[in-house]
């Protein structure tokens, strides 16, 4: 939820996160969780609070959330929901842009939260009094980086290490793995007592499908999951 790098792919694309959190926070695999309008994800689940900090579903989208909006903030809880129930809900939208139109996140800590569909990127920003919205190039690639974490410094770091690597290792699946540090310790990987990347998940969409790729670095294990999607027409942006 706090290193999130996008890449696309003739027939889809990948998006690619870091999980920075307290590393006794518990969190459950990815499994299939169905909401109250029919709609199928699949999304590792946060067991304290319930909610996500990245999800599918079955038409090849995907939201991913970063803690903070657009610099660090001071925490002034309690706060009315956990941020990552905003993920599970704006998959209970007809679509992202009926969703962003409606979502209400007074209350809510500041985030970042990234969607994703075939050939479109939105990007909402909440910075505990505004609402900001984007829509990035879907062409090219993107990384972005948590604002509770890291400086706009250290992210300029990470950026130039992403472009470097890009061109030193291409972009596949595996490629963007290794570059967020599932086999050895890249700019990527955050090592705090206190807070450090918990695990890596990749969505990766194309042929039809949407591949699910779950590492967990205390275990060094992978877990993959296949998921078939049927794509449908990209919407207009956020009223």
């Amino acid at each position: 939820m706090c290193t999130v790098s996008y890449i696309p792919r003739p027939d889809g694309y990948l998006l690619t996160t870091n999980r920075d959190e307290d590393p006794k926070r518990e969190t459950l695999l990815p499994q299939a969780r169905i909401l109250s309008n029919g709609t199928q994800l699949m999304a590792p689940l946060d067991a304290r609070a319930g909610g996500t900090w990245i999800a599918a579903d079955h038409t090849g989208r995907t939201a991913c959330l970063l803690n903070g909006g657009l610099e660090n903030h001071k925490r002034k809880p309690p706060y009315r929901k956990s941020r990552g129930i905003v993920v599970l809900e704006a998959f209970e939208a007809s679509d992202f842009d009926s969703f962003l139109k409606d979502a209400d996140p007074s209350g809510v800590e500041p985030f970042t939260l990234i969607l994703v569909e075939p050939g479109r990127i939105q990007r909402w920003v909440w910075d505990g009094r505004h609402s900001h919205h984007f829509q990035p190039d879907a062409a090219t690639g993107h990384l972005w980086s948590s604002a509770t974490l890291y400086t706009r410094e250290q992210h300029a770091q990470k950026e130039a290490y992403f472009r470097e690597a890009l061109d030193r290792e291409g972009n596949s699946r595996e490629a963007l793995l290794r570059i967020h540090g599932r086999e050895s310790p890249t700019p990527f990987v955050l090592d705090r007592p206190e807070v450090c990347s918990t695990s890596i998940t990749q969505m990766s969409l194309g042929a039809g499908c949407m591949d699910i790729t779950h590492y967990k670095f205390e275990a060094d294990e992978t877990v993959r999951i296949t998921m078939p999607v049927v794509l449908r027409a990209v919407g207009g942006g956020p009223a």
